[in-house]
This record gives structure tokens, C-alpha cells and sequence, in this order.
């Protein structure tokens, strides 16, 4: 049979994708006819027991989201004139309209708010600023019933609202003023965005459970891609820098003056603290003590003959740790101002150190001054701009650490440096953790390809680039980097694949995606070959269908021919 006679979309898939999609069934049957299968299917992929009709309205809401994106961008584009466009966009308005009435007014949608709203709402207090409980005790994700009935009364609020007041404007605006101006164009640009957003939310944001194990390896992969990418763009820019003629001597000016702040707080009036009491009990701390301190208070090291592990207690005042102290009520010992101390007092240590608020700022600037100096003297051995030589420095460094050694360093010491020096202020969740450990890691890898792509250019479009008066900036945009992606379509989905598979990684920092998701159901159930076997078999096709979408990317840009 010839091969011209079958469809184009069969004929370009290619033969591994075929012969997995022909044993599909084959697979199905088996997660449904074995129970242990189906068991570690429906947990891996974090199917929830109300599943069905939080998926239902996930489906209701999301298909309206897009019929109202695409009509949108249609009437920007002109493309809505003659009977038979309008004719369409009247029908996709009236099942963007009719979707969402149905799941705001005849469907049930409580399951699918308790899912979407109990991960975000943070809400303690009632209309009358009464103390309620909106989520279930038991439960953090999962509202009461107190709760439910609230949102479930903004949800069909802010349904009312977009049905009978916003909608009919921005649909007569988009279908009976055929003109575009500034106020359709305003119109339809809201009625893309409140769309667009809608949309976003359900599949980037919300926590839905008819899928959580797969939603969150799926966004976690896409999340992680999306911010490596920008992560490379700006790697490979600053490697395209050029050093000016004053360039160093900029460098070298910022250095002196980083030196001469950290210079000023390490010079601040040091603090004398004495430890007094006994080692009988607990010891207290005042806030604001470093933490290097109270480390070798806690672990005893400050007296080398006699070590001994001491519990803690962190007190707001010096006033109220020294009260407990003479009261004895719950600890023996406390680590205060020497001013402060009790004239009679026994003295266990003296210490005499730069205060928190001080010594950060100080270290900060001399680290900085530090880099800065190391950069001006890369540069100047080299002849590259300083930005350049720290952009190849991180990518050959972050290039030759595992990945993994990434995940556990962005995740525990870096997450938790971050939180010790802004008080607790950034406090990254776990998600966050691990989607950034994985961007900084393969942004050193694109970072290589965008610099290959671009240097892939010829050098005469720069020179016609700015020949025709186009700055550094608009001939990035507009000339060098559109060929320059085109390129590197092939070798960007590559990473793709990789960093895809790579976000099992993730699951070292308890992140319940399917990897972690398998290894919660073998080690609760003792079940061994089939949650594994679950997890593989569909991480392959997960991959494949991405595979396959990035091939058909490639195509459809025809990198052969640019």
C-alpha cells in the first residue's frame, strides 16, 4: 500500500507512537481488570472520590474560557464579517454564555469549588468578624460546610454579574459595532482577558482533584520550562555583551564603594551579652540574637571542656526572660544584654558580637564587593564584560552539578538562608522550591543554545540592523531572535523531554507529584511491581504526546527553510 494514500497525520507519526497507541486498549484493560492496577492508577494520578463532577465543571468553565478567547482574537483580526462568521460567533457566545449559566445555576458546582477555592483562601472571620472555621479541621483542603455556602455565594455573585451585565455589552460592542476604535478594541480586549485568565487560573493555578498527581507534574514541567527559558534569554544576552572603554573603571568604583558600606557596619558598636543561671534547665533567648550564637549556646561548644546540648526558649523582651528566670518558671539560664544583667548573677560566658541588624548588611556588601572584584579582574584577563564572564561562570558551574544536588540545595539551605535573612518574609513553598531549582539548573543549558542560535546568524544583519537606525534592543527583538528560535526549535524541545522526565526529582522534597504519589501507595500498601509499572507507563506516554506536539511544532516552522 502506498504510504501516499494514508492521512498526513498518520503517515507523520512516527512508528513508536503507533505501536503504543495500537496497545492501548491492551493497557486499559489491564489497569481495569486488575484491581491492584487500577488501585495505583487512580492514587498516582491523584484521582479525588468527587472527581467526575469537579471534572465536569473544569470542562464547562475551560471550554467557555477558550470559545471566548478564540472569538475574541477573531474580531481583532477582522475575521468576523459575512453572514456565516457572525453567524458562528453568535453560536460560540451563546455556549460561552450557556456553559457558564449552567455551571453557576443548574449544576452542582460545590465539589468543584471546594477543590478550586480551599488550597488559596486564607479567611478567618466572618461578616460580623466573628471567628469561623471555612475549612475542615481535619481537612486543609476541603471547606465546611460554613464555607462552602460562601463561596458558593461568590461564585454565583460574580456568575451574575459577567452573564447579565458584562457579557451582553462586550457582545453587542464585538457583533453590531462593526468598526474597530479604541472602545471595542477595549472591550474585546477585556473579554479576552477576564477569558484568558479564567482559563490560566484552571490550569496553572487551581487545585483541581480530578488529577492532582498529574496536574502537578504536568505544571511543575511547564512552570520550570517557562522560567528557564527566560533565565537562558538572559544568560545568553549578558554573554553578547560587549565591554566599553570606562567599563572596568565603573566596575571598580562600585566595588570600592560596596567595600566602604560593608566597611561602615562592620565598624557599628559591638554588643557585649552575658549567659547567666545554670545549666539545669532551658536557657532563653531574645530575639534578634545571630544565630551563629545561639548555635553555640544550644550545642555547648563555647566551653570545650564541658559540652552539653542545652533546649531553648525565644522570648520578645529581655524583661520577660530574665522574669522567668528569677521566677524559675521555665527556665534556668538566659543569655542577655550585660547591662541588663543581675549584679549578683552567675556568669557561665561572655560574648561580644555585631548585631543582627548590622552585621547582614555587612556581610551582604562584602560579598557583593567581593564578586564584583573577582568579575572586574575576569573581565580585565579576558576582554569579556564583566556581566559575560558571571554569566559563563554560572554556566559552567551550575552545567557541572547534578541535578539532584540542585533540587536538595535550592530546597533546603538555600529556601532556608532566604527565609533566616528577610525574618520568615520569603518563605517559598515547596512547589516553588523545586520549580525554581529546576530552571536555574537548565537555564545554563539553554543558555548554551539560545548563544549557538545566535551566533548562528550571520553577522551582516546586525550590521544591516543597525545600518537602518535600529537600536541594540529592537534588533534583538525584531531581527536576531526570531531566526535565532527558529534554530533552536530541535534542541529546545530536547530539553523539554528531559526537564519533563527530571521533575521526578522533585519528589526528594515531598512534592506529591506521580513520582511521589507511587512511592506513598508502594510504601502504604507493600505493593510492588504495580505502582511502578503505573508510573512508567504513563510518564511514556506523557512523553511521546510531548514529543510528538514538539515535532509538530518543528514542522509547522520548517526550520530547513529560513
Amino acid at each position: 500500500m502506498n504510504r501516499k494514500y494514508l492521512p498526513e497525520w498518520l503517515r507523520n507519526t512516527p512508528p513508536s507512537n503507533f505501536i503504543l497507541l495500537v496497545i492501548l486498549p491492551v493497557i486499559f484493560l489491564l489497569f481495569t481488570s486488575q484491581p491492584d492496577f487500577k488501585r495505583a492508577f487512580i492514587f498516582i494520578l491523584g484521582i479525588d472520590d468527587s472527581a467526575l463532577p469537579i471534572f465536569i465543571a473544569f470542562l464547562y468553565i475551560f471550554l467557555a474560557a477558550i470559545i471566548g478567547i478564540v472569538i475574541g482574537a477573531q474580531y481583532l483580526r477582522g475575521k468576523l464579517s459575512g453572514p456565516r462568521a457572525i453567524t458562528l460567533a453568535i453560536i460560540g457566545l451563546v455556549l460561552h454564555a450557556v456553559m457558564l449559566y449552567i455551571v453557576a445555576f443548574q449544576y452542582d458546582a460545590s465539589s468543584f469549588i471546594n477543590s478550586v477555592i480551599s488550597s488559596t483562601i486564607d479567611r478567618k472571620t466572618d461578616a460580623q468578624n466573628n471567628p469561623v472555621e471555612l475549612r475542615l479541621l481535619a481537612d486543609r483542603f476541603t471547606l465546611s460546610d460554613y464555607g462552602q455556602s460562601v463561596y458558593q455565594g461568590y461564585f454565583k455573585q460574580a456568575s451574575q454579574i459577567y452573564l447579565f451585565a458584562i457579557l451582553p455589552i462586550l457582545t453587542a460592542i464585538i457583533l453590531f459595532v462593526r468598526r474597530l476604535n479604541g472602545i471595542t478594541k477595549t472591550a474585546t480586549w477585556i473579554f479576552i482577558a477576564l477569558s484568558g485568565l479564567v482559563a490560566f487560573y484552571l490550569l496553572f493555578l487551581a487545585d483541581l482533584r480530578f488529577a492532582s498527581g498529574l496536574l502537578v507534574t504536568l505544571r511543575a514541567s511547564l512552570w520550570a520550562y517557562f522560567f528557564a527559558g527566560i533565565l537562558g534569554l538572559i544568560w545568553a544576552g549578558l554573554l553578547e555583551l560587549k565591554r566599553g572603554d570606562r567599563t572596568l573603571v565603573y566596575y571598580l568604583i562600585a566595588t570600592v564603594a560596596l567595600a566602604a558600606i560593608s566597611g561602615f557596619f562592620f565598624t557599628r558598636p559591638q554588643v557585649d551579652y552575658k549567659l547567666i543561671g545554670n545549666l539545669d534547665g532551658r536557657v532563653a533567648f531574645v530575639e534578634g540574637i545571630p544565630k551563629r550564637i545561639a548555635d553555640t549556646i544550644r550545642e555547648g561548644s563555647y566551653d570545650s571542656e564541658n559540652e552539653k546540648r542545652i533546649n531553648a526558649r525565644a522570648y520578645s523582651t529581655v524583661e520577660e526572660a530574665l522574669a522567668d528566670l528569677e521566677a524559675n518558671d521555665s527556665v534556668s539560664a538566659a543569655f542577655v544584654p550585660s547591662e541588663l544583667a543581675p549584679a549578683d548573677a552567675n556568669i557561665l560566658w561572655e560574648s561580644t558580637f555585631l548585631e543582627t541588624n548590622a552585621r547582614s548588611p555587612a556581610l551582604i556588601a562584602a560579598t557583593f564587593a567581593a564578586l564584583l572584584f573577582l568579575l572586574t579582574l575576569a573581565s580585565w584577563q579576558s576582554g569579556l564584560h564583566p556581566l559575560a564572564a558571571f554569566a559563563q561562570l554560572f554556566i559552567d558551574v551550575v552545567r557541572g552539578v547534578p541535578m539532584l544536588v540542585i533540587i536538595l540545595f535550592v530546597g533546603f539551605p538555600l529556601s532556608s538562608a532566604l527565609k533566616d535573612a528577610t525574618g520568615g518574609v520569603f518563605d517559598m513553598p515547596k512547589m516553588i522550591r523545586g520549580i525554581s531549582a529546576i530552571a536555574l539548573g537548565y537555564s545554563a543549558y539553554m543558555a548554551e543554545i539560545f548563544r549557538a542560535g545566535i551566533e548562528a546568524i550571520p553577522k551582516g544583519q546586525f550590521e544591516a540592523s543597525r545600518s537602518l537606525g535600529l537600536s541594540g534592543w529592537q534588533t534583538a527583538r525584531f531581527v536576531i531572535l526570531p531566526q535565532a528560535l527558529k534554530i533552536v526549535i530541535p534542541p529546545l524541545g530536547n530539553d523539554f523531554i528531559a526537564m519533563f522526565k527530571d521533575t521526578a526529582l522533585l519528589s526528594v522534597l515531598s512534592i506529591r507529584d506521580l513520582t511521589q504519589r507511587m512511592r506513598e501507595f508502594q510504601a502504604n500498601t507493600f505493593i510492588l511491581f504495580p505502582p511502578y509499572y503505573t508510573a512508567a507507563i504513563i510518564y511514556i506516554y506523557l512523553t511521546l504526546g510531548a514529543s510528538s506536539f514538539l515535532k509538530w511544532i518543528e514542522r509547522k516552522t520548517d526550520t530547513d527553510e529560513r
